[in-house]
């Protein structure tokens, strides 16, 4: 199976490859530091229902309702 295939199957799953290195590469961006982004990915977040964010970026909808969190701790909002 290709690479092209395998991602399409994991996004039709809901599964994104690469979906949480994402999410950790917006939290640095976020944060500063890769410290600070690795400690926010690993809390429960009530923004993402009380779940973790390393562990809701797993899937497509959980990577997007991070990048949210993340956008809005970017302009300065509540999360």
């Amino acid at each position: 199976m290709s690479t092209d295939k395998q991602g399409d199957c994991c996004e039709s799953a809901g599964l994104l490859p690469g979906s949480s290195s994402r999410a950790r590469t917006d939290a640095k961006n976020v944060f500063g530091s890769p410290a600070k982004a690795s400690a926010w990915m690993v809390r429960p977040n009530r923004m993402l229902g009380g779940q973790r964010p390393i562990e809701v970026a797993e899937t497509v909808e959980g990577a997007d309702a991070v990048e949210r969190v993340l956008e809005r701790i970017g302009h300065g909002l509540a999360a």
